[in-house]
């Protein structure tokens, strides 16, 4: 999609400590193998804010410093690759909404995995694209990784995860960054990889916590006949 007259207005970032990885390795939760590859320093580790608390802090920064008035806001799009967000059965869209912009645009939550910022950007870009000519949008993408639900170094291979949140002003006039565009496609040839071949849960947890991404690929692979170097491509291919 190319866009016209829609600029980035403002951001804002909340991250936690830093962990160092050697750190973890030494206390038995990160192989030490695989921390010789992944060649990483630190990770980002919150300990006391749930995800929609750290999405409001990283947007508290980003409308600081933004143009956009409060009433200009025709959305706020909370994002998140990894679904969980402290609670079931509840909006965390609106409750950044009630401690951010407030108003009574519709507030949504979107959740694509890794995709899940720029899909997003692209989905709200259409949306603020329509409005009057101060439109403006929220998005927040924020995400934990931490038991009993993930490992951060365990679950995925290759893929320590780390915990934060951003923020974006989208809006129409001026800003920052103008967006130019946005390219956003789906392959769904090796959906599987991530969702294996075990029973679906009829309840949280039933098939055991925490997720082990690991698990479901390999009995992708195991099932399907598809090798690793099959899914790489795909992936190269795609990016």
């Amino acid at each position: 999609m190319r866009w016209n007259d829609l600029y980035i207005d403002a951001s804002g970032v909340r991250l936690g400590r830093s962990e160092d990885v050697w750190q973890a390795v030494a206390e038995g939760r990160y192989d030490a193998d695989e921390c010789k590859v992944d060649d990483l320093v630190s990770v980002s580790v919150v300990d006391d804010l749930s995800q929609a608390d750290l999405a409001v802090e990283a947007a508290r920064r980003a409308l600081s410093r933004s143009t956009a008035a409060h009433d200009d806001f025709m959305l706020v799009a909370h994002v998140t690759s990894f679904g969980f967000q402290g609670l079931d059965h509840w909006a965390p869209a609106a409750y950044i909404q009630s401690r951010t912009v407030g108003g009574r645009a519709p507030a949504m939550n979107l959740q694509q995995a890794s995709n899940g910022g720029i899909g997003t950007l692209d989905l709200v870009a259409a949306y603020v694209a329509a409005g009057g000519p101060s439109s403006a949008a929220l998005i927040t993408p924020s995400d934990k990784y931490q038991l009993p639900m993930y490992d951060r170094y365990r679950s995925d291979k290759r893929a320590p995860r780390g915990d934060g949140a951003t923020a974006v002003v989208l809006k129409r006039g001026s800003g920052v960054a103008k967006l130019l565009s946005t390219a956003v496609i789906c392959d769904t040839t090796h959906e599987g990889a991530y969702r294996g071949t075990s029973p679906w849960a009829a309840a949280a947890g039933e098939h055991g916590w925490p997720v082990s991404l690991r698990r479901r690929f390999k009995e992708y692979l195991s099932s399907s006949g598809v090798e690793v170097a099959d899914t790489a491509r795909a992936g190269a291919a795609g990016q």
